[in-house]
């Protein structure tokens, strides 16, 4: 068996490891060795922030030597046997890089009872964690555009944007040029018509890590005007019954439409005009709002409804104190994920749960 001493069993191999992540396993080259009936297997994996190389005996190896070369440096990692049965490993380990390195590992021995040597080259890529931010305020819902921000080198992002009733409204990739970390890397794409649900991001650095977020720009405002309630009393009158029950259908329709992607909630603010004291009207917007969602509830609306009472603020006309302003006295509905943004007219708000 002398030809063993002559021979070099080179395979160049690749794998991620993930710095910072759960480790990444691979294992490689053991088909290869088999196949060219070696009496030696090698493959390597990556492990606890660490590489593993790991040698299967297909015979028996007497003063068994496995060294490790890092190729940039010439750092050697060695580990001694004094036999290795047929079918037997070892395993040697090393600490990872935290930079892209090459290695060369070598297995010498006896095989058989003959002097003789495998050589095996591989290349551990180190692909750094990534993550991103939408900068704020970017976001066009209408213009079809954002703009990311990464922290590692630019890769691409892929975007699939769904409309309410379930269409794909963009199925697309945009190229980066391997901008730096920290670039900000306007985006944009062609867009069907329809109102816009959700965007789901697939954002890859340029090293191949990758991170996927989905967004829910999607809402819908109903304006609750002109119900005569009779002062200080949040009774809905019945007259005004038919308006609402239009909301209602509205409402519930969409609600139910949308709800087959995402879990959608009714927030229900309620807004007075400035007459009477300011604490009396917010207590009174707020039980006014708690009477249409109750009344909703009753009719069969299944998603969470959430109240607040405004009382004076959030004025649609601004007026002065005790001023007598229709437009102010309203029920603000919206359906959406989760609290809706605050505006000029939808102040910050602790929403409150309505339990049936």
């Amino acid at each position: 068996m002398s030809h063993l001493a002559r021979l070099v069993f080179r395979t160049m191999l690749t794998c991620a490891l993930l710095a910072g992540l759960l480790p990444v396993y691979a294992l490689f080259g053991a088909s290869s060795a088999c196949a060219a009936g070696l009496p030696v297997e090698m493959n390597w994996r990556t492990v606890d922030q660490g590489v593993e190389v790991r040698v299967l005996a297909n015979d028996e190896i007497t003063d068994l030597t496995v060294e490790v070369t890092r190729l940039r440096d010439k750092k050697v990692y060695r580990d001694k046997r004094s036999k290795l049965g047929t079918d037997q490993a070892h395993s040697l380990k090393f600490p990872a890089s935290d930079r892209t390195e090459s290695y060369r590992c070598t297995v010498s021995g006896k095989f058989a009872g003959e002097p003789g040597s495998l050589s095996m080259d591989f290349e551990v890529p180190v692909v750094r964690p990534l993550d991103f931010t939408l900068v704020s305020g970017s976001y066009d819902v209408d213009g079809a555009k954002l703009a990311l921000e990464l922290t590692a080198p630019a890769g691409h992002v892929e975007l699939l944007v769904r409309g309410d009733k379930g269409e794909i409204l963009a199925d697309t990739a945009v190229a980066f040029a391997g901008e730096p970390a920290g670039t900000r890397l306007p985006v944009s794409w062609a867009q069907a018509p329809g109102h816009v649900l959700t965007i789901d991001l697939k954002v890859f650095s340029e090293e191949g890590a990758w991170i996927g977020r989905q967004y829910i720009p999607w809402r819908v405002d109903y304006t609750v005007a002109g119900i005569q309630f009779a002062t200080g009393s949040a009774v809905i009158p019945e007259s005004d019954l038919p308006v609402i029950s239009a909301f209602y259908d509205q409402i519930a329709e969409t609600a139910t439409r949308v709800s087959k992607w995402v879990a959608v909630e009714l927030y229900i603010g309620g807004f007075t005009d400035t007459v009477g004291p300011g604490e009396d009207n917010r207590k009174l917007s707020d039980a006014r709002a708690e009477s249409l969602a109750r009344y909703f509830m009753k009719r069969g609306l299944k998603v969470p409804v959430h109240v607040y009472g405004f009382g004076e603020s959030g004025q649609v006309v601004k007026t002065d104190d005790n001023t007598d302003e229709a437009a102010n006295r309203r029920a603000q509905c919206v359906l959406s994920v989760g609290p809706p943004p605050t505006s000029e007219t939808l102040p910050p708000a602790s929403w409150r749960r309505i339990r049936p």
